[in-house]
């Protein structure tokens, strides 16, 4: 996994030395390969490479901490379903004082196709449960989120049963590039922010 140069100017203001990773998705071996926990996909692929090691303190995540280039990242997969999520972001912020600059949350997407990535430093929920969850317990949008996608959806199936299915047995390697292409796009936010990891990433 590729890490790029970091740019200190590019979280001005901010500590630029604290990050999170909010991977949504839901608890349980039912839910462990569906398309709506690529979040939680996304961290534990992080997890793994990066070698982080697992932190205590937060009874509505499993948490981890990794080190890239001597700056923090915290990794977490909240564990108040996928439409609660916001709760665990918000103590998490309570406890640690995070910055919103800081924070970033990585969701399913069925808006774009399965393999796709797309930044953005705000924004609507665009129909996520998640999202809205994070921005009405946050109180605000003005954070970063990263949405990964699995769609398109077939249009004589329901969506709810779409995000919740597992990816089918031949979608494997694309799901494996895709977390793969998105962790390297984490790495790039935490050294080189939102902008430059946009134009590296998107599209």
């Amino acid at each position: 996994m590729e890490t790029p140069s970091p740019d200190s100017g590019l979280h001005e203001g901010e500590d630029q030395s604290v990050f999170a990773l909010f991977g949504l998705g839901n608890p349980g071996a039912r839910y462990l390969r569906t398309r709506h926990n690529l979040g939680f996909l996304l961290v534990e692929r992080l997890v793994d490479h990066l070698e982080a090691k697992a932190a205590s303190g937060s009874a509505d995540a499993v948490h981890h901490v990794a080190t890239i280039e001597g700056r923090t990242l915290h990794l977490l997969r909240p564990l108040t379903w996928m439409n609660r999520s916001g709760i665990a972001v918000e103590q998490f912020r309570d406890r640690t004082g995070l910055a919103l600059g800081q924070l970033l949350v990585a969701v399913d997407d069925v808006a774009l196709d399965l393999g796709r990535i797309r930044l953005r430093p705000g924004g609507s929920d665009g129909g996520h449960n998640g999202l809205r969850s994070v921005q009405e317990h946050l109180g605000t949008s003005d954070w970063a989120r990263l949405r990964l996608g699995c769609g398109p959806a077939p249009e004589d199936q329901d969506l709810a049963d779409f995000v919740l299915g597992d990816f089918a047995a031949d979608d494997g390697a694309v799901v494996d590039e895709l977390t793969e292409r998105a962790a390297n796009a984490v790495c790039s936010w935490v050294l080189s922010g939102t902008d430059m990891t946009m134009s590296r990433f998107n599209g």
